[in-house]
């Protein structure tokens, strides 16, 4: 709902051949992310690891914010991205079992929603008239 709200007629949707190339790219790039964010937890299931399911789904979105970070230039994905990239390497190593599930998943949502809602908010005021 806030998404909607704050992005609602803030731009028309860019169509010069450009945007047409980065969107597509954007799509095949999710589209991967999306595709391990299936076959890791099953690799890591089927090697004993369950518990490391969350963390590898988490390790898949890192990559992804780093390279749309690159590709659209939205620097904000780049600490996210590279904490999520590493982040839940880390805590496999020092944690296990439900703690490392919940924590993961924490850390993770809150990186994500954060950025979410720091974009959300530019996009606001980027737009509106005597704010940006």
């Amino acid at each position: 709902s806030y998404a909607i709200l704050a992005a609602a007629g803030t731009a028309p949707r860019p169509s010069s051949p450009e945007a047409k190339r980065i969107e597509r790219g954007v799509t095949i790039a999710t589209v991967i992310e999306f595709a391990a964010a299936i076959a890791f937890p099953i690799i890591v299931s089927a090697t004993g690891h369950s518990d490391w399911v969350l963390p590898s789904i988490a390790i898949t979105i890192g990559p992804l914010l780093l390279w749309l970070d690159r590709r659209v230039d939205i620097p904000r994905y780049r600490p996210v991205g590279g904490a999520l990239t590493v982040g839940p390497v880390l805590l496999a190593l020092v944690l296990s079992g439900n703690a490392l599930a919940a924590t993961t998943g924490i850390t993770a949502g809150v990186l994500m929603l954060t950025t979410a809602v720091a974009g959300f908010h530019q996009l606001t005021r980027d737009h509106t008239p005597g704010l940006g």
